[in-house]
């Protein structure tokens, strides 16, 4: 802070997060059931079939392997189980079977709130890289407006973008900014 103060920094006065991110090494179930009354819903296959019961919607990630517990046993030959959709209006999440199921694959996102972080005006489309999660490593996507939503097509698909999370855009090292991910495709 002192250093953000000498600098004359808008973070030197900033109150200090206490979001979610820092429930620490509890279980993040156990703290969020204090708040929050979860309901038990469907687990359901590519097809549509009842496959098991999971704790809420609301638990799951895209991606999510663990916790599921629906299968997918080491030393069986039934490939592991992993969420690929969520409908958190019925309460249910979709799973697939396989690591590389293409069921898991996104070849793009739309992203809200977008914030670019200097005073370049940019033209669309933006050919450039995106970076979806922590020690992924950027990939090439082109970005383009469409109406007032932005569209971010990868030149290669990505694996189980979790919704919320941040996409974050940049010019070989140069970040330009980012948005928050509200739908994949």
């Amino acid at each position: 802070r002192d250093i953000a103060l000498k600098n004359n920094l808008v973070t030197a006065n900033k109150k200090d997060s206490v979001g979610i991110c820092f429930v620490g090494e509890k279980n993040l179930k156990d703290f969020l059931n204090r708040f929050i009354t979860f309901k038990k819903g469907d687990i359901k296959d590519e097809k549509g079939n009842v496959i098991g019961q999971h704790q809420g919607a609301i638990l799951y990630t895209q991606g999510q392997r663990q916790g599921l517990m629906i299968g997918g046993v080491k030393g069986k030959e039934e490939l592991p189980w992993y969420v690929y959709k969520k409908d958190i209006s019925n309460n249910e999440i979709y799973v697939c079977q396989g690591v590389d199921n293409e069921l898991l694959m996104n070849n793009g996102l739309y992203v809200e709130d977008i914030n670019f972080i200097n005073d370049i005006d940019y033209k669309y489309p933006i050919k450039c890289s995106v970076q979806v999660r922590h020690q992924h490593t950027p990939v090439k996507c082109i970005v383009e407006k469409i109406s007032d939503e932005i569209k971010v097509t990868f030149i290669d698909p990505i694996r189980a973008i979790a919704l919320g999370q941040s996409a974050v855009f940049y010019d070989k090292e140069i970040c330009l900014g980012g948005g928050v991910i509200c739908k994949t495709f």
